[in-house]
């Protein structure tokens, strides 16, 4: 085997596979019908397109999960991903990732008056408050404008 995506001794284009189509996003980034076909071309983990979750198939011997995001875990147990804060959980003996999930306050309703904005290194997006003299000082000189517009036409 020479990388853990693709194991050259599972490579068998003989295989016999339904015409099934339940597409497959292959861990080579190749779009397969179904995993039947994936894993006829070697493929040892995949992400169906339906669902969006990671698939690894027993064969694979390098890596023990897949998180969430399609990278292979090669420990049981606890694991956040260095490079996403929100891609976290747990890789269980039995090869299933177990996502943590993460209750952001966009997520379930808290207001905010302002906008939700992405921070760099945090997983949840923070309320950045609109900046209210700011808006008062436009709605301020728009309506100074419009009043001289409409003196200037004689409306006023």
């Amino acid at each position: 085997m020479k990388d853990c995506c693709i194991n050259e001794d599972l490579i068998d284009k003989k295989r016999i596979c339904t015409k099934e189509y339940d597409p497959v996003i292959g861990c080579d980034n190749k779009e397969y019908s179904n995993k039947c076909v994936a894993l006829s071309n070697g493929v040892t983990f995949w992400k169906r397109k339906s669902d969006g979750k990671w698939y690894l198939d027993k064969m694979n011997k390098c890596h023990k999960c897949i998180s969430t995001s399609g990278v292979g875990i090669d420990e049981y147990g606890s694991w956040v991903n260095e490079n996403n804060p929100c891609d976290t959980g747990m890789c269980d003996e039995s090869g299933e990732f177990i996502p943590i999930v993460i209750d952001c306050a966009e997520n379930f309703g808290e207001n905010c008056d302002g906008k939700w904005e992405k921070v760099d290194g945090e997983c949840c997006k923070k309320c950045v408050p609109n900046n209210r003299i700011i808006d008062y000082l436009f709605i301020v000189i728009m309506f100074f404008f419009t009043f001289r517009t409409l003196k200037k036409i004689k409306l006023f």
